[in-house]
This record gives structure tokens, C-alpha cells and sequence, in this order.
């Protein structure tokens, strides 16, 4: 399971849907921020700071929204920040190549859960699941079986996203939202960007 595969499932799938000339973050995101009284970049801005390698910076103004439980950031990060741009969010230990690649994938399947109200978050998970088989080689088989129970819950219109998400927490493939903004305002690595994942 590589970032370039999830770049290819969930980025170029998702990419008509996605208005990427509206910039990093959607306009109700940097409306957010400047209704809590903070003074957020422009979008502009933001890509030019992603452009010059300032992707900690980056994360710290995107998560101020994010952590707020704001889905349209959280499926952003997760779609365009992470999947996109290769944004590695901050972590506790150094990282290996592959160990890069299986953070970011743990990273986007919670940020993608979390921001599921997002119309292009429930678009995809509504269409595709969390992962397809093709993307679980590394995943144990457990985990598969518990990621297969997932998708079969969101595929499904009968279900409502929030069950699905909340099955996803019991089978323990994310932790909780309160349990991710902890782990994340903790973090003492901060976030970086993987080196040629440049975007548009």
C-alpha cells in the first residue's frame, strides 16, 4: 500500500470533483478561522508556503480549523494536503521510507473518516470504501477483515455515514476524533512534506 496508489484512488478520481482552483482550503474553511478571531493566510498563500517547504507551517493553520471537527478541513487535509501534496502530518517517531507511507495512509483514512460530511468525502466513501483489496497488502488479515465490514457498511445507502464511522472506531481502525486531536496536539515531529510531490 503506497501513497502513490492512494494518490491514484482517491486523488485523480476524486480530482473533477475537487476544485483545486479554489485552493488548498475550501472558502468556508478560512472563514472559519477568521470567525474565531484568528487571521488565517489566504489560500494563495498557503500554496505558496506548501511550494517553499513550509508544510509544518501549513498543518499548524489548517489543524487550527480541523481540530474544530470542521469537515470540509478534515477531508481537505486528508484529499488534497496529504493524498496531493504529500503532506506528512506530525508524528512521535522518525519515519522510515515505508514507514512514511503506512503513516499517511493511517493518517488519510482518519482524516477522510472524520471529514465524512464533506460531499466529496461521502462521494468517495459512498463509491469506494476506505481501501480496496488491491490496497491492503501490507494490512494483516484482521485488519482486512475489519476494513471489508467497513466499505460493505458505506457502500451501502442503507447505513448512514455516522454508523459506518462509528463501526470503523469499535473495529479499531481509527481512534476517536477526541483521541486523534490529542495524539496530533501532542506530536513532537512536526509535519513535512515527501520531496517531489509538488501538485498543480
Amino acid at each position: 500500500m503506497t501513497l502513490t496508489t492512494l494518490s491514484r484512488r482517491f486523488v485523480v478520481n476524486t480530482i473533477l470533483s475537487v476544485s483545486l482552483s479554489m485552493g488548498i482550503l475550501q472558502c468556508s474553511s478560512v472563514i472559519a478561522l477568521a470567525d474565531q478571531g484568528k487571521s488565517p493566510p489566504r489560500n494563495d498563500e498557503l500554496k505558496k508556503m506548501l511550494d517553499s517547504g513550509r508544510c509544518d507551517q501549513v498543518w499548524q493553520e489548517v489543524w487550527k480549523v480541523a481540530r474544530t471537527g470542521n469537515s470540509e478541513t478534515l477531508a481537505s487535509i486528508a484529499l488534497l494536503l496529504i493524498a496531493y501534496r504529500g503532506l506528512v502530518p506530525p508524528s512521535y517517531f522518525s519515519l522510515s521510507k515505508s514507514a512514511v507511507a503506512e503513516y499517511s495512509v493511517n493518517n488519510f483514512v482518519a482524516l477522510i473518516l472524520y471529514g465524512r460530511n464533506d460531499e466529496d468525502a461521502s462521494q468517495m466513501l459512498r463509491r469506494s470504501g476506505i481501501l480496496d483489496d488491491d490496497q491492503m497488502n501490507s494490512v494483516s488479515a484482521d485488519d482486512i477483515k475489519h476494513i471489508r465490514e467497513v466499505n460493505k457498511c458505506f457502500k451501502s445507502k442503507e447505513n448512514t455515514l455516522d454508523l459506518c464511522f462509528d463501526k470503523a472506531i469499535k473495529l479499531k481502525i481509527i481512534p476517536s476524533f477526541e483521541q486523534y486531536i490529542a495524539l496530533m496536539d501532542r506530536a513532537p515531529r512536526p509535519a513535512f512534506c515527501l520531496p517531489g510531490k509538488n501538485g498543480p
